[in-house]
């Protein structure tokens, strides 16, 4: 095994997606390919989230500044 390589058994892929994607770019999961897509859909959500839009305040917030 390679250092830094992990390998487990899972119940599910929502946690794990989950858990790999707060590794941020220093995480890369090399198989099972199902769990490199879905982790691969999650960071592409997250970036149309950042990427090309202004950061928005939050609706409520929002609210208490319109009159």
């Amino acid at each position: 095994m390679r250092p830094g390589l992990v390998t487990m058994e899972v119940g599910g892929l929502v946690e794990v997606v989950s858990w790999v994607l707060g590794f941020g770019r220093q995480a890369e999961v090399l198989q099972p390919a199902h769990l490199r897509e879905a982790v691969g859909r999650g960071l592409a959500a997250t970036m149309g989230k950042y990427v090309g839009k202004p950061a928005q305040p939050p609706q409520e917030e929002a609210e208490k500044r319109t009159w």
